[in-house]
């Protein structure tokens, strides 16, 4: 605790309730942009690649042609090109080592996601907190040591588009080595292909939502500890296909430090779940 927010809102409008709850801070859509374009950048740099260099590769050697027929390649000569030391896994290869430079630029836009949701939720965490005690609340705060937190978010986010890569790499070398040995035509395998680019698009705007979520929901706990804060209400997005449990949780009260299941909200995977920091001016904490 870096400050008593309660003995200070005792002062307040705080002084006629004995409890107060602070809205929850929902994170604009557009704080995930920074993160959600470097997944883009990684499946946009397959797709070029893809298009660029695989295609004409596979055309050159004969093997996929637009119908499919008359390939210039024999069995044996399409066998060594698709082995494990031919000519179309180094391309792979090369490909793949070009995808991890990429993702390791990406770094200062994946940091600079992390540094801008934490900024954001600290003002906005503080206006909400001035709004229900009545106390300037960001007068009070300090910068917090988010520094290991915010390299800690920003690693997890680069293995998540690290894993992307990897997933959609494996992808492209499946469907190319299928179009290749069952001899079908290159608009079958550029359709293919282009259907799991924009898979690959549409994981990359899960990992941003899911890991602002969790980001925003690890600020939340952070923020009302900070305040002398213990205690959460637990507020269920009223999202499509929602986990059952999280709708028993919706309006219950927990503590930070004893979290139901070990969960906060935000935490698991695509939980869309925000809290109500639960600030107590008379009575007893929860048990």
């Amino acid at each position: 605790m870096t400050y008593d927010l309660a003995s200070a809102a005792k002062r307040k409008k705080a002084r006629r309730r004995d409890v107060i709850e602070i809205r929850p801070v929902k994170v604009p859509v557009a704080k995930r942009a920074p993160l959600r374009d470097a997944g883009f950048s990684v499946v946009r740099a397959w797709r070029e690649m893809v298009k660029d260099e695989l295609l004409p590769l596979l055309e050159r050697g004969g093997l996929v042609t637009d119908d499919g027929a008359g390939l210039t390649t024999d069995s044996s000569a399409r066998l060594r090109v698709i082995a494990d030391d031919g000519p179309l896994q180094q391309w792979f290869d090369q490909a793949g080592e070009r995808i991890g430079v990429l993702i390791v630029r990406l770094a200062p836009q994946v940091r600079r996601w992390a540094v801008e949701v934490e900024d954001w939720h600290r003002k906005a965490w503080g206006a909400a907190a001035k709004a229900a005690t009545d106390v300037d609340v960001p007068a009070f705060m300090v910068p917090m040591n988010t520094e290991a937190q915010i390299a800690a978010y920003q690693q997890w986010a680069t293995d998540l588009i690290r894993s992307l890569a990897d997933d959609t790499r494996k992808e492209i070398a499946s469907l190319t080595y299928a179009a290749v040995t069952e001899n079908r035509p290159r608009r079958e395998l550029a359709k293919d292909l282009r259907e799991r680019f924009g898979i690959g698009r549409r994981r990359a705007i899960t990992i941003a939502r899911d890991q602002t979520g969790k980001i925003a929901g690890k600020l939340d706990q952070l923020r009302s500890e900070e305040a002398g804060i213990e205690e959460f209400k637990w507020v269920h997005s009223r999202s499509s296909n929602p986990r059952d449990y999280h709708i028993e949780r919706d309006g219950n009260i927990y503590r930070w430090n004893d979290p139901p299941g070990g969960e906060i909200p935000g935490g698991p995977i695509n939980c869309k779940c925000t809290s109500r920091a639960v600030l107590r001016i008379g009575g007893e904490l929860i048990e």
